[in-house]
């Protein structure tokens, strides 16, 4: 049993700390239904991103391109089915 546990345990941590792609492992708080919005206009007062350029790259990929305290920034915001599941 112990084994089993440091094994989820490694396995969390090893996704957990990747650079590229979707955010894998840690726990993940519930956003109530309708509240998702909120959330994400949060998240750009949060980081000054209110002075941008857009573009839809395709139905599940938006692009901007924003200026915060004289530097680009760059934020996407993507959708994509998730194809496993990490315990």
């Amino acid at each position: 049993m112990k084994t089993i546990i440091l094994m989820i345990f490694i396995v969390t941590s090893v996704y957990a700390n990747k650079e590229l792609g979707p955010p894998y492992g840690g726990i993940y708080e519930r956003v109530p239904p309708g509240a998702v919005l909120n959330e994400v206009k949060r998240f750009l007062k949060d980081h000054g991103l209110d002075n941008c350029y857009g573009k839809r790259i395709n139905e599940e990929l938006l692009s901007l391109k924003c200026w915060v305290k004289g530097k680009l920034k760059e934020v996407t915001l993507s959708v994509w089915d998730q194809e496993s599941y990490y315990v």
